[in-house]
């Protein structure tokens, strides 16, 4: 019998504010949930963590969809949009 059980993710309290004042403004056209951008954020918090000696660091987009969800390129997106993460020209993340 597989049992759910619940996932405590760290975020950034002025993330979590700011994120839900964007989403309150501008709410994305799509159906979204937002414990996805919260996933999201952690991902790339501990990605940070890992590549602390580079301002820039490579996102796994496949990995995240199999992680998350396929349209998960559109969260991306909206957190660029609404300047919460950068990219490089190369598609590289920075927080």
């Amino acid at each position: 019998m597989q049992v759910s059980r619940s996932i405590i993710l760290y975020l950034p309290e002025r993330f979590e504010i700011e994120l839900g004042k964007s989403l309150e403004a501008d709410p994305p056209s799509w159906d979204y949930k937002i414990e996805y951008f919260y996933y999201l954020i952690h991902y790339l918090t501990f990605r940070q963590i890992q590549n602390k000696d580079d301002k820039y660091f490579s996102m796994n987009t496949k990995q995240l969809k199999k992680l998350t969800v396929w349209n998960i390129d559109r969260y991306i997106k909206y957190l660029v949009n609404g300047e919460f993460l950068y990219r490089d020209d190369n598609n590289r993340a920075e927080m």
